[in-house]
């Protein structure tokens, strides 16, 4: 037999063609991120921010999402998938009382830093195609969802009108306070504009005015 043996590659070898783990994981990366953009906005925040935010040098935040851009444009689907939707699971569809479900959600949309979607509308406007494309999803989950529960209103006779119609009246009412909200308006100010929102667009709805706006907070 020959005494030849088979040589095991070198540890040096082995080394250099092991994968390094990722340091984070995506999710938290994009959480990060998407607290510094919905604090400073897209424009103010820096790639030099980004690093500090992330812990990680700017090639490699290029190499796991790309340029800012897309890096951004992955925030915001993150945000409505961490923030919109558990939001909308969480108050919509949850009672017997569409109105109150409505109510609950519509009021816990006074924020200082405003909402990811109404903010970048507002800042980016016509800006890069696939942010832009991502806000529109966004708010249009939002607004879907709002026509389920106006629906069920309409079928209960709380509302008069049309519910698709009246999902467009209330969404850009929500995306209005959040607007102000981020101009730092109180919460009394707050609660009392969705008042007048929401008695006039269900002025026989039988709770309104008789403090559902305390039992709702």
């Amino acid at each position: 037999m020959s005494n030849d043996k088979l040589v095991k590659p070198s540890t040096s070898w082995r080394i250099s063609t092991m994968v390094r783990p990722e340091k984070y994981q995506a999710s938290d990366l994009l959480t990060r991120a998407m607290d510094l953009f919905w604090t400073r906005g897209y424009e103010r925040t820096s790639v030099r921010d980004l690093e500090n935010r992330l812990d990680l040098r700017a090639p490699a935040i290029y190499r796991r999402f790309g340029d800012k851009e897309a890096l951004f444009a992955q925030v915001v689907e993150h945000y409505v998938a961490t923030v919109v939707v558990p939001r909308i699971e969480s108050y919509l569809g949850t009672s017997d009382d569409p109105v109150v479900d409505l109510y609950r959600f519509f009021r816990t949309a006074h924020s200082e830093r405003g909402c990811v979607l109404t903010n970048t509308a507002t800042e980016c406007g016509q800006g890069p195609p696939q942010v832009r494309a991502r806000v529109l999803d966004g708010l249009e989950r939002m607004r879907a969802a709002l026509q389920v529960e106006l629906e069920r209103a309409h079928e209960q006779g709380a509302l008069h009108r049309d519910p698709i119609a009246a999902s467009h009246e209330l969404l850009l009412a929500m995306q209005g306070l959040m607007v102000m909200s981020r101009l730092g308006i109180d919460g009394d100010t707050a609660r009392s504009l969705t008042r007048t929102v929401f008695a006039s667009m269900f002025p026989d709805h039988p709770h309104f005015g008789q403090g559902v706006h305390d039992r709702a907070r």
